[in-house]
């Protein structure tokens, strides 16, 4: 017999909104991308946390687009080791897809090539201190 277990997480997504987005375009199109990443996090309380994950993008031309997207969470691990993982890894794990959504999003608009961000290993995304910078070609 097959007993059904219900596993209850002890991170919990509260909030998620963009803070800034910006995106300033010129006529002439990118045909490379530069892609900056950040993270900050503020505890609220022992068990609240708000995180920040701030995109930055830089183009060979007159393009660039600054995104800020919040996400608050609540922690109940009582393994202090434990709740810090998930507070570092698993939050901006959580927060990065609605990021690359939102990206796709916005440039989505006729004769500009719609930016999709290729999936990232965020344990290595924080490793490097919460920065990766690299180059997507676009064409």
């Amino acid at each position: 017999m097959n007993e059904e277990k219900n596993v209850i997480s002890t991170l919990t997504m509260k909030d998620l909104y963009f803070e800034k987005i910006v995106f300033e375009r010129g006529v002439e199109l990118p045909t490379e991308i530069r892609t900056g990443f950040k993270t900050d996090y503020n505890s609220k309380d022992d068990n609240i946390i708000e995180v920040k994950l701030i995109c930055s993008i830089k183009t060979n031309t007159s393009v660039s687009i600054d995104i800020t997207l919040v996400g608050v969470f609540e922690n109940n691990e009582q393994d202090a080791e434990l709740k810090e993982d998930l507070n570092r890894i698993n939050t901006v794990s959580i927060m990065f897809p609605y990021l690359r959504a939102e990206l796709s999003l916005i440039t989505a608009q006729p004769n500009f090539p719609t930016i999709d961000l290729p999936v990232f290993n965020i344990n290595e995304l924080l490793r490097l201190n919460g920065e990766i910078v690299g180059t997507i070609n676009n064409q």
